[in-house]
């Protein structure tokens, strides 16, 4: 069995973190803090560490794939099958209780929930463009890579993280930060041992570049954007610390960390997302009490078990229908492999 289950369990990490940063989003849960106190410290800090979640996300997909050449459509459409599925049955269901009338606002936010997906919708861009990526990095040599690297992390990192975001004005949540981070994945991977960096060294920056975001990010909130540069760097020396534990796949781990996508499509969902963390955990209330931390990690557990539950449902009905549906189609099963 292939010794990769750290990354799976990494997976997992991620998920939960995303759920956590969505805990205290204001638009969401509304229970981040920021008062000088125990609550406060403690929202503000796990903010500061769990900020690296989508990133994490985007190096586990890269790491797998800096020698492909090829895309498979059919994971494609699988994700935009789910993507869709779910917000057509939670739009509906919010519409045939009453809870969301039938109109036309409600009609464009359901729309917006599918095409407004940003990490979904970025993350498949990502994945269309890898051949492409890595057919031009081939191209160049070691030297060049880093070159190039070096440039996206001054203009793309640096630059938005110390002066302005005049260079990219979306905090890490588009295409120019996935692939910066795609591409100081493919450097490491193809032209560094992974026994090159030290394992203490790769704590020591995760540490340091934490400390950094929690400090100031209490005087700047884009210290908390996905491109910041110690936000990035925080992403790759955890990653990198990660692919040092050689451990074996276990099934269960890894049917759970398959949960992840759709854990975060469902609960995101704009017209449940907010009542789901306020009305059924009570996020908004709790994170003035003492009893934050175990309502945190009660609505946590409690949205990821629901969901896992909830997606178990749909891949079954989908396993007698829809799949066997689409998978007749001959562009669903197509590869697109790019000429050598």
């Amino acid at each position: 069995m292939k010794k990769t289950g750290q990354f799976d369990i990494l997976k997992i990490i991620s998920i939960l973190m995303v759920l956590v940063l969505h805990y205290f989003n204001k638009s969401y849960g509304g229970g981040l803090n920021d008062s000088i106190t125990f609550n406060g410290i403690l929202t503000h800090s796990l903010e500061s560490i769990c900020i690296i979640a989508c990133n994490l996300f985007v190096l586990i997909t890269s790491w797998f794939m800096v020698d492909t050449k090829s895309i498979k459509l059919k994971k494609i459409f699988n994700i935009l099958i789910i993507l869709v599925f779910y917000n057509i049955v939670i739009y509906g269901i919010c519409v045939l209780t009453g809870y969301v009338k039938l109109n036309s606002d409600s009609l464009k936010s359901f729309i917006n929930t599918i095409t407004n997906c940003w990490f979904v919708i970025i993350y498949l861009i990502l994945y269309i463009l890898i051949p492409f990526i890595n057919k031009g990095l081939e191209k160049f040599n070691k030297k060049e890579v880093f070159n190039l690297l070096v440039i996206m992390l001054i203009f793309f990192s640096i630059y938005p993280t110390f002066l302005t975001n005049v260079t990219v004005k979306d905090g890490g949540y588009g295409i120019i930060n996935f692939i910066t981070l795609y591409i100081a994945i493919y450097y490491i991977k193809k032209y560094l041992n992974n026994k090159s960096f030290k394992t203490y060294l790769l704590f020591l920056i995760f540490i340091f570049s934490t400390i950094i975001t929690i400090v100031l990010s209490y005087k700047s909130m884009r210290l908390w954007n996905y491109n910041s540069i110690f936000v990035i760097t925080a992403s790759i020396s955890l990653f990198m610390l990660f692919t040092r534990f050689e451990i074996k796949r276990n099934k269960f781990i890894t049917y759970i960390a398959s949960f992840s996508l759709a854990t975060y499509i469902i609960h995101s969902n704009m017209f449940i997302v907010r009542d789901l963390y306020c009305e059924i955990f009570k996020s908004d209330y709790y994170s003035h009490t003492n009893l934050l931390p175990i309502n945190l990690l009660i609505s946590i557990i409690g949205i990821f078990i629901g969901c896992i539950i909830i997606e178990i449902i749909r891949r079954f009905i989908f396993k007698y229908s829809i799949d066997k549906f689409v998978s007749k189609f001959k562009i669903y099963n197509k590869t697109i492999e790019l000429a050598k």
